[in-house]
């Protein structure tokens, strides 16, 4: 399934070792040489990797700081090994350089970090549209006690998530990264995850798709121990997406926000083969906008229902060479959970909804108002029955 692009970041303390949910400091952090980078004219992807070797076989690491330039750096497919951290200075631009991902974690003890203060780093594709295949960091196969955090990732509808965690990864911390520019296309979005372990999402926030979707692909990935914080969306499918493949372990979600989406939170599973063993969202609100969520709209499983009749046409299908087609439209709820899922939903409201037009019958035919948490089985009994 598609993914949107998606990130979020870490936190790096002054003194000592600290420790946060999924990342704790390393002790030789402050022993690590630094070295400082200045962009040049052309690819500085040589050169930084050069520099990387370098430290690699004299201190087996370092920290590299990105100066701040005028100019854009040019960079793609940089692998952070162990013991490696990058550090980005206030205004520093990356262009990514060539198809994939900018910077690939595979590395124990790794991080890429963005200055707190002043203008915040930005992440640019190298191109637009769906042939262009972009990745701002990905925490790839290998990445173990690892921090992301503090950057914009401009984005231009193309494939793959902003930021996105393999499988085999854990112990990180994803905090403050927004999802700026164009927005994403419905596919994709801010953050996916295909499987981790003890990884912390925080401060997240994207500009269409799902800013954070958790859903698996591959065979044999896991979840557990998989927490968010502060979660958000705009003009996208919405904030939070839970769809996962295999049995996993448990996830935590809290202050979930989106504001002219399909969903504030969409939550799948099937019985004990599809599901995680324990779970919570919490927080989720919706705000409604009449024309700009996104949702696929000719799909079997009937999204568009929810859609009231007299707003069907707001419904507008979105110009893509893609292989999936998305709409936009209204706003169709705050929560939709599958009946077999096993997360509990705490706190669900939405705000500015056209009530007398989002009405349904309830099973025993009485009229009732949307409610804030839709199940799967009212999918089917609340389809083409509004008021």
């Amino acid at each position: 399934m598609h993914f949107k692009k998606s990130l979020i970041f870490g936190l790096s303390v002054a003194l000592g070792t600290a420790a946060f949910a999924g990342y704790t400091r390393p002790s030789n952090f402050g022993s690590l040489p630094r070295r400082d980078f200045r962009n040049e004219s052309g690819v500085d992807s040589s050169r930084l990797n050069r520099l990387m070797n370098q430290l690699r076989d004299s201190d087996n690491g370092g920290v590299i700081t990105l100066k701040s330039s005028s100019q854009e750096y040019q960079l793609g497919r940089i692998t952070i090994r162990d013991n490696f951290h990058i550090r980005l200075e206030p205004g520093v631009k990356i262009r990514q350089s060539v198809n994939g991902a900018v910077f690939n974690l595979r590395g124990k003890n790794c991080s890429i970090v963005g200055s707190r203060s002043g203008r915040r780093p930005e992440f640019h594709t190298l191109g637009f549209g769906p042939d262009f295949r972009f990745y701002a960091v990905l925490a790839g196969d290998g990445a173990d006690n690892f921090l992301v955090e503090g950057f914009d990732v401009f984005e231009r509808e193309t494939r793959f998530p902003a930021i996105s965690s393999a499988g085999s990864a854990k112990n990180g911390l994803f905090r403050s990264v927004s999802m700026v520019g164009d927005g994403a296309t419905g596919g994709w979005g801010a953050f996916q995850m295909q499987g981790g372990v003890n990884i912390d999402l925080r401060g997240i926030s994207g500009l269409g798709g799902f800013t954070c979707r958790l859903e698996q692909n591959d065979v044999g990935t896991r979840y557990d121990d998989i927490t968010g914080r502060n979660i958000t969306c705009k003009y996208g499918r919405g904030a939070l997406a839970l769809i996962p493949n295999q049995r996993n372990g448990s996830v935590d979600f809290s202050q979930i926000r989106s504001e002219g989406c399909g969903w504030g939170a969409s939550i799948s599973g099937n019985g004990s083969d599809r599901t995680f063993s324990s779970g919570r969202v919490s927080g989720v609100v919706s705000i409604y906008d009449a024309t700009r969520a996104q949702f696929r709209a000719f799909r079997r499983d009937r999204t568009v229902d929810f859609v009231p009749g007299p707003l069907k046409s707001n419904i507008r299908q979105i110009p893509t060479n893609d292989s999936v087609s998305f709409s936009n439209g209204p706003t169709l709820g705050t929560c939709l959970i599958s009946d077999d899922s096993r997360i509990r939903v705490e706190r669900a409201s939405n705000q500015r909804f056209p009530w007398p037009l989002y009405r349904y019958r309830n099973a025993q035919g009485q009229r009732v108002g949307q409610p804030a948490v839709i199940r799967g089985a009212l999918f089917q009994t609340i389809a083409d029955q509004r008021q």
